[in-house]
């Protein structure tokens, strides 16, 4: 549980934020009024908020005499992953869900706010550099913060106390923020004890923010960065991500046996064997390959959400129905034409309007053709030949204008698809079909592919958590890579996905503007 859940605030304080803020079961700690050495864990709950002494004797944490834990954090995980276990003295159980977000101290890449010491250890030790420095929040001293910084081969840990809304080092100068603690060391050396100077060189930035700072995040990484040679923040965040491949970690055997390898548009762009697509129905030469993968969502129960595949080949396009047959799959996203710059980036793989084509055992009969300004809408109806009358409809998006290698020009048109494909997946939903796994394919299946997926992963999971916790897209970019190497294959399209976030942010607040607006003129 992230030590996040920490405010500065007195018991009124806590109340005020859970019953305006939080809903049943959010929480947040602070420092208890009666005693500043233990804190107090306070609950809302349906009929009011509750609130809890937290012991802290100097070395340890617990619930008045109950099971005791070596920091805060890993007291609330035991509670919030405890459902019960957490009563009042009566017996009354108290709900915890999760933690109230607090407005954190400073919106700079270089805070990792929740890192315990030992990761800042690992990733500094692993990636940074001598002067690499971090600032977190401290896991066990709640409320304060801790500089973790590289020296040499080892990590120097200096704590930064939080008092009465000032920072400080020791006994060095108090400063009103965080930014100008950290902008006074790096111009002035710290010399330990044991006479080890630190010096703060080049911040270790993270990839971590609140969709509230979306602007300024995607303004920091557009300015050239001195320490890095003048990268901007996206260079070095993509780099970092090439630094990072997957490609070795997973193996790929499947798809380079000799039968298979005519079966891949792109000899080194091939599946993962762990998330690869396995046909249940084998060609007419017993083979059950194709290449294609499960994605994951990161919305809970959005386990293989997504299937990332290639544009068809000719002689694969029967392998494609059979995909999609087998899966159940309701809607096609396709982005990419069938031929551009003139090579052939996707052989056609469905018939005419009106026509109707059999490939391989699943029939397809093109039901509507309606051509729009961004995309092609085809409604497609699929059947197998062995199981006639048990047919369904499969809907297809061709988006006909994001060149290969490139980006849209324009990040809401984009969203404009993105919102009509998610608004048909809801309908589908909504009338009680069972939903396979949602097929999205560009010409090779990583680059428009992966930026499209890792854009409807993002604005899913701010929708889910109510646009109050924080996203990573480096991260998310990295979890899709887990499951299809390379996805998200250059570097204008990884700047692309804080664009179309941006632009996603911009569209909601618009919208509740004119929301409120409407509600208040009534």
């Amino acid at each position: 549980m992230s030590v996040s859940a920490f405010h500065h605030v007195s018991r009124v304080g806590a109340e005020e934020l859970l019953l305006s803020k939080g809903t049943v079961g959010s929480f947040l700690t602070r420092r208890s009024e009666s005693d500043p050495k233990n804190f107090t864990l306070s609950v809302r709950q349906r009929d009011g908020v509750t609130h809890v002494r937290i012991q802290h004797d100097g070395e340890f944490y617990d619930l008045y005499g109950g099971e005791e834990f070596a920091s805060l954090p890993e007291l609330l995980h035991f509670y919030t992953n405890n459902p019960g276990a957490l009563k009042e003295k009566n017996g009354k159980v108290i709900e915890i869900t999760k933690p109230l977000p607090r407005e954190d101290m400073s919106s700079e890449r270089w805070y990792h706010a929740d890192m315990s010491g030992k990761d800042a250890e690992l990733l500094l030790l692993a990636k940074g550099q001598d002067g690499s420095y971090i600032v977190r929040t401290s896991m066990h001293s709640p409320g304060n913060f801790v500089l973790s910084t590289r020296v040499g081969d080892e990590v120097s840990h200096v704590k930064i106390n939080h008092k009465d809304g000032s920072f400080q080092i020791d006994n060095g100068p108090a400063f009103r923020s965080l930014n100008s603690l950290i902008d006074y060391y790096k111009e002035n050396d710290m010399v330990e004890v044991s006479g080890r100077v630190v010096s703060l060189r080049q911040a270790y930035c993270t990839t971590s923010f609140l969709p509230k700072h979306i602007e300024q995040r995607v303004e920091e990484l557009r300015q050239p960065n001195d320490e890095l040679f003048g990268k901007t923040g996206f260079e070095e965040e993509y780099q970092q991500l090439q630094h990072e491949g997957t490609q070795h970690l997973y193996t790929r055997k499947e798809a380079g046996k000799p039968l298979n390898r005519q079966k891949n548009r792109f000899k080194n762009i091939l599946p993962f064997d762990h998330t690869r697509v396995v046909l249940a129905e084998p060609d007419s030469s017993g083979n059950t390959y194709i290449n294609a993968n499960y994605v994951n969502g990161e919305v809970p129960g959005s386990g293989n959400y997504y299937i990332a595949t290639q544009g068809c080949l000719p002689g694969t396009i029967n392998d494609f129905w059979s995909m999609v047959w087998q899966e159940d799959s309701k809607i096609i996203v396709m982005i990419t034409n069938e031929i551009e710059r003139g090579k052939n980036k996707c052989a056609r793989y469905w018939p005419s309007k009106g026509e109707t084509t059999l490939y391989g055992n699943i029939q397809v009969i093109n039901i509507d053709e309606i051509q729009g300004r961004l995309y092609v809408f085809r409604k497609l109806h699929i059947e197998h030949v062995s199981k006639k009358g048990r047919g369904h409809y499969v809907v297809q998006y061709q988006f006909k204008v994001w060149p290969d290698h490139g980006v849209p020009q324009d990040p809401s048109h984009m969203l404009d698809l993105m919102d009509d494909v998610n608004r048909k997946a809801l309908e589908i939903q909504q009338r009680g079909e069972h939903f396979g796994p949602m097929i999205v394919h560009c010409s090779a299946g990583v680059g428009r592919t992966g930026t499209y997926i890792v854009v409807d992963i993002i604005t899913k999971m701010m929708e889910y958590n109510k646009f109050e916790y924080e996203i990573d897209v480096q991260g998310s970019v990295q979890m899709l890579r887990h499951h299809r190497s390379g996805m998200v294959q250059t570097e204008d399209q990884y700047r692309f996905l804080y664009y179309a976030i941006k632009a996603y942010i911009e569209r909601r607040q618009s919208l509740n503007e004119a929301l409120y607006v409407n509600v208040t003129t009534k």
